[in-house]
């Protein structure tokens, strides 16, 4: 690491430190930051501000910060996502054909998940497209659908204060929560990643059957009645498998895509 300059300017030392945990982490707390760079919570909650107001974190629930659009292009992307990326295109633009609805792909960052890709409806009223944005994995249905590939001790460990409020008491009734996800095949959330959707999301297994990242639908619930979820759940899990197998298989996703009913 190179010396430190003469005439250091503390405050922007400080808030290129938060850049690095967020870059790093993905979500940071007001009192988390506050203990990383030694300041008061007050000022770590200043510094926070301006890094959202220059979009290097975003304001997130349970009063955290996200990592924010313009940290991305200074994000070394992992081979294996890149290709994840490149390979579910195709199977994203036609789910998002068939549905006329906002589709994405995301993968887990720890206790949060990162759209990493996506294709966006063409209906007035629709999702947007949150490409790069960071959010806790609890408040989408992908989310939940990586989550429940966990094991009760590896959930214990990333949430070692408890379940995420508002959607179990315990552990145990988070543990049981993610154990119905799984069994299902996929999550379901109303209006919790964003208010008025509703989002179906499944896991997407690679050839070793590690969960790589999952695909989600947002539509809004005011045109997605219960009534019209198991269908669509079927597709996006017959789209899911397919994705798997074109995966297994270095089947073209052409060819897997013709396969799909």
């Amino acid at each position: 690491m190179p010396d430190r300059p003469a005439y250091a300017i503390t405050s922007v030392d400080n808030a290129l430190r938060l850049i690095e945990v967020l870059q790093r982490e993905g979500t940071l707390r007001v009192t988390d930051a506050a203990a990383e760079i030694g300041v008061a919570a007050s000022t770590a909650h200043r510094l926070l501000a301006m890094l959202c107001y220059r979009g290097f974190a975003t304001r997130g629930g349970e009063h955290r910060y996200l990592r924010g659009p313009a940290l991305p292009a200074c994000y070394s992307e992992p081979d294996w996502q890149r290709d994840l990326r490149l390979w579910a295109q195709p199977f994203l633009e036609h789910l998002n054909a068939r549905v006329n609805e906002t589709v994405h792909l995301v993968v887990r960052r720890g206790s949060c998940v990162e759209f990493v890709s996506g294709v966006e409806g063409t209906n007035p009223v629709r999702a947007a497209i949150r490409v790069g944005a960071v959010i806790p994995a609890h408040r989408t249905s992908a989310g939940q659908a990586l989550l429940a590939e966990l094991s009760p001790v590896e959930l214990g460990e990333l949430y070692p204060a408890g379940p995420p409020a508002g959607l179990a008491e315990t552990m145990g009734g988070f543990c049981d929560l993610l154990r119905g996800v799984r069994l299902r095949g996929y999550g379901v959330v109303d209006g919790l990643e964003e208010r008025g959707m509703t989002t179906l999301g499944s896991a997407v297994h690679s050839p070793s059957g590690d969960a790589a990242g999952a695909v989600c639908i947002a539509i809004p619930t005011q045109r997605f009645p219960k009534a019209r979820r198991p269908a669509m759940a079927q597709l996006l899990r017959q789209l899911v498998m397919r994705l798997e197998e074109s995966l297994a298989d270095a089947m073209p996703p052409a060819a897997a895509l013709t396969r799909i009913g």
